[in-house]
């Protein structure tokens, strides 16, 4: 228990293995008993790795896979023309006891979950048209999974070391748990020179989901396991689908849109009508350019995930072959869906911004540069909730932007900043964006929500072309067509988003503590994490100690204070089955982990949460009060509103005080 408390305390606070080792010997010291190891790797070695993680080796020049065994020094790379004889490796984790460890751990929630999403009828994956379609022609348990790796590769520790993750997500979890840090499984890193190969990489991956979807069982239950989606960006999705990437002609993977040449060499994708592709042609597809080396319709290779019953594909790379069996009820084409964070938010939103403002628009009729001092004037006067990671800046910060700070534009920022400023008909296109990808977001979707945004999005796409010309319109407005069908797929955007995994990618960067390997470094850190997280502590101290140190919680509670009474005054309207007329005043309250304060505690902040939404109703926070239970209660002003979009809205007047 001491030295699994250490641990929790090395991970929690980041510690150098030096500091470890003395906090090793000060136990020992004082406790005057030499109980505890007293160097790192001996500390190290009394948490051995549960899940069997072992080194794929490979040739560093050509990527050439060695097998499990390292090879002998001095070896030849025995791929034609290669002669390196430098190796490297990458490291898999498998997959299966980690599941086993996360459904163990929650299966109250996951089945709590699950009859909420009938219940409430949520729009989660597990109601989306791949699972349904599944369950049709084979009924049972399953465990559904969404994966993902850094296709961008935005983390580089050298210049030519990127580092790529495989990311599993296991989606039976509710939300606030399958996004966890702790619940985001690892199944494999990557860190070496150049991108990999990615049949290479995914190879081990598939071999085990190819197990797996026979079956797993877990205690008394037995589930089948599938994977039901890849998210990734738009660079990552072609390379694992073997398609042409974006700029280049046929590069939509989703739809045979073969985009217009513009500018001499830019392509663009006119607002046109055109097929969508399909799972079975593209397979045969696939198989034909696979054959005569040929790309065709933007295909250039077969797919690591393509789905090929009973069959092993061959897939080439460069001289050499790696077959697998491949996963078999993957989608080739409906499995990659869309990724909202980079193809809204950092492509579309960001784009516009530039457009709006960049001086070499000075003679468009959008054009708001003489305005920016107004616009950032308003911007900087905005006091948004607490919960928002970051708070408006100056104009000049705006090219630092994260996609959390574009959503936030989007959404909240861009109507009050840009209204009559930006002339009515682009103020309007725009919104006719924001509000559709807002609705798209929602946890109860319904098809005819989606129906309705198709229609807005169809609208914004056509309208994009004649507002701002065809040279415009690239990639990323033309997947806004495709978000819709995605929707039915796989519920709500954020059920595909990749702001979850950006968020794990900070996390296991965050492992790495120095340039001897730096992916064992990694993997050996998440392993750590996973041990503390889920290995079970029975000493009831101890489990409260451990709550504690790793607790999130941002805010005290709040209780009755008798030394701060307030008595209600008779103006206020009080529900009927509140009784108690003798309350202590609060200026803040939290209900989870968000807060809740008083309009005149606010107004000197730089965030106000004193604006609250209940039942599709708006009030301002006035007094919260607590009586002798303990029981809190909110004395409001209810706010006359104005619908002016789906996500915007407007007040005029106030009503009288309620409780």
């Amino acid at each position: 228990d001491v030295l699994n408390m250490i641990l929790n305390f090395y991970l929690k606070y980041q510690l150098t293995q030096e500091a470890v080792v003395q906090l090793l010997k000060m136990v020992n010291l004082i406790v005057g008993v030499k109980n505890c190891p007293e160097s790192f790797e001996a500390f190290a070695a009394v948490f051995p790795d549960p899940y069997d993680s072992h080194r794929v080796y490979f040739c560093a020049e050509c990527q050439c896979e060695y097998g499990l065994t390292a090879p002998p020094k001095e070896m030849v790379c025995p791929i034609l023309g290669c002669n390196s004889t430098k190796f490297d490796f990458f490291i898999v984790l498998p997959i299966e006891k980690q599941l086993k460890e996360t459904v163990s751990k929650y299966k109250k929630d996951i089945q709590d979950y699950a009859a909420m999403v009938e219940t409430d009828k949520l729009s989660d994956i597990s109601q989306g048209n791949m699972l349904t379609k599944i369950k049709e022609k084979d009924d049972g348990q399953y465990l559904t999974l969404s994966v993902n790796t850094d296709g961008a590769a935005a983390y580089r520790w050298t210049l030519n070391k990127p580092c790529y993750p495989i990311f599993v997500v296991l989606n039976n979890l509710p939300p606030r748990i399958r996004f966890s840090k702790h619940n985001i499984i690892l199944g494999a890193i990557w860190l070496s020179k150049g991108d990999p190969n990615m049949c290479l990489f995914f190879k081990y991956f598939c071999k085990e989901i190819q197990t797996l979807r026979n079956g797993l069982e877990i205690g008394e239950d037995r589930y089948k396991v599938v994977v039901l989606q890849a998210c990734l960006d738009t660079v990552a999705r072609c390379k694992v689908q073997g398609t042409t990437q974006f700029n280049g002609k046929f590069g939509c993977s989703v739809c045979l849109h073969s985009g217009k040449v513009v500018n001499g060499n830019q392509i663009r994708y006119p607002a046109i009508v055109v097929q969508q592709r399909d799972h079975h042609t593209t397979k045969r597809i696939m198989l034909e350019v696979h054959e005569t080396k040929n790309p065709k319709q933007g295909i250039k290779n077969l797919s690591v995930f393509l789905a090929v019953p009973d069959f092993d594909i061959v897939l080439g790379n460069y001289s050499r072959l790696i077959v697998l069996q491949i996963i078999k009820i993957k989608k080739i084409i409906s499995g990659f869906p869309p990724d909202y964070m980079h193809n809204v938010l950092l492509g579309v939103v960001k784009m516009m911004w530039e457009l709006f403002t960049a001086s070499s628009n000075h003679d468009k009729p959008f054009y708001v540069g003489l305005q920016l001092k107004e616009v950032e004037e308003r911007l900087t006067n905005i006091r948004p909730p607490s919960g928002f990671s970051h708070y408006p800046g100056k104009l000049e910060d705006m090219k630092k932007n994260k996609a959390a700070d574009w959503e936030n534009m989007m959404f909240h920022y861009f109507f009050p900043c840009f209204f009559e400023i930006l002339p009515t008909k682009f103020l309007n296109h725009f919104m006719l964006l924001s509000s559709s990808i807002f609705e798209l977001l929602d946890t109860h979707l319904t098809e005819e929500q989606i129906n309705a945004c198709e229609l807005s999005l169809t609208k914004f796409v056509k309208k994009f072309g004649e507002l701002y010309g065809e040279e415009s319109m690239v990639f990323n407005i033309h997947l806004l067509t495709h978000l819709p069908q995605s929707t039915r797929n796989f519920g709500a955007l954020w059920n595909s988003s990749l702001f979850p995994y950006e968020n794990a990618n900070g996390v296991i960067l965050k492992y790495r503590t120095g340039n001897n390997h730096p992916v064992v470094q990694i993997c050996t850190k998440y392993v750590m994490n996973r041990i503390c997280h889920y290995e079970t502590v029975l000493n009831p101290e101890i489990k409260q100690w451990h709550s504690q140190i790793c607790s999130t919680k941002r805010f005290a509670d709040v209780h009755y204070d008798q030394r701060l009474l307030y008595i209600l005054p008779e103006n206020v309207c009080i529900d009927a089955d509140i009784h108690e007329l003798e309350f202590s005043y609060h200026d803040r309250i939290h209900i989870g982990n968000i807060q809740f304060r008083t309009h005149q505690s606010c107004k000197k902040l730089g965030y106000d949460d004193s604006y609250v939404c209940v039942d599709d109703e708006f009030f301002r926070i006035e007094q919260i009060l607590t009586d002798k239970s303990n029981a809190s209660f909110i004395v409001a002003t209810k706010l006359i509103i104005t619908k002016l979009f789906k996500n915007m809205f407007t007040y005029t007047q106030k009503l009288k005080l309620s409780l």
